[in-house]
Parts: C-alpha cells; sequence; structure tokens
C-alpha cells in the first residue's frame, strides 16, 4: 500500500489544482484567460464530420477561436490536424508536428488504428523539445519550463 501511495500522490499533488471544463470555448476563456493558468485545448478537428455538443464545424469559428488566442494572457497548446490552414491561422506560434494513432480501425475486423497527422501549437517556446522513441512509437516530449508553474 505504501508503494502505490509514493507512486499516486506526486501525481495527486500536481493535479489537485487542475480544473477540466466541457464548455463552450468562449466561456471557459472568459473564465480562465489569465498569466498563472495554463491551458491545453482541444477543439473539435476541422472537417473532421463529427457531431460534438460543443461543435466547430467552420473554419470561421476556428479563425475566431485564432484570433482569440493570439492576444490570450494564459499559457496554452493546442492540438489539431496538420494542415496548411491550421497552419496559416496559426502562423507565428510555435508548431510541432505529431503522429498519433486514432481510437479508430483502420478496418471493422482489425487491431491496427489510424494514423492522424496532427500538430500541437504553443504560445510559448517550451525550455526544451525533443523527439523520444516510447514502446516504437515516435513522441515529442515538451519539457516543463519554469514559466508556466509561478512560483506560489
Amino acid at each position: 500500500m505504501k508503494y502505490l501511495r509514493e507512486r499516486i500522490e506526486p501525481v495527486y499533488n500536481r493535479l489537485k489544482t487542475v480544473v477540466i471544463e466541457n464548455l463552450d470555448w468562449r466561456t471557459c476563456f472568459k473564465r480562465y484567460d489569465r498569466p498563472p493558468t495554463f491551458m491545453y485545448i482541444d477543439p473539435p478537428y476541422p472537417e473532421n464530420k463529427c457531431n460534438y455538443f460543443h461543435n466547430m464545424k467552420s473554419w470561421d469559428e476556428h479563425l475566431e477561436l485564432s484570433n482569440a488566442l493570439k492576444n490570450a494572457q494564459c499559457k496554452w497548446i493546442l492540438s489539431s490536424y496538420d494542415s496548411e490552414e491550421i497552419r496559416r491561422i496559426y502562423d507565428g506560434f510555435e508548431i510541432f508536428p505529431i503522429q498519433v494513432f486514432s481510437g479508430m480501425k483502420i478496418k471493422k475486423d482489425d487491431n491496427k488504428r489510424v494514423l492522424n497527422e496532427e500538430v500541437l501549437i504553443c504560445n510559448y517556446k517550451p525550455l526544451v523539445n525533443e523527439y523520444a522513441t516510447i514502446k516504437g512509437q515516435t513522441a515529442l516530449i515538451l519539457n516543463e519550463s519554469e514559466a508556466m508553474y509561478p512560483a506560489s
């Protein structure tokens, strides 16, 4: 039991101030955009044909989000598909290409997953960024910068 506590306690301590929201991005942004905040933004990906409750089906909505993020006070990372349009509307930010296996199978009775070309976009420069191989997959490592965690 002690071993489990030693493993879980650091995670608990790091996450005890984390807030996870399922809101329209405008509401969430108004509520939390301030310097000590760090946001991970995972909007519905453009042209994904999914019907989410808080959907962003048009490019105009994604452009609106991009324009709001250009004036953000908080630090943020956004994930999206890697496309010319996404790179255009987030030009000037730190953009890191990544490959991610989706939950979707290539074929109905197969275990192979669809490999998506995605990007992580940041409004800050991570302290160190590098690629590493984890369990046979290439992963982008964004190391924490002290600026992400202001002294309390």
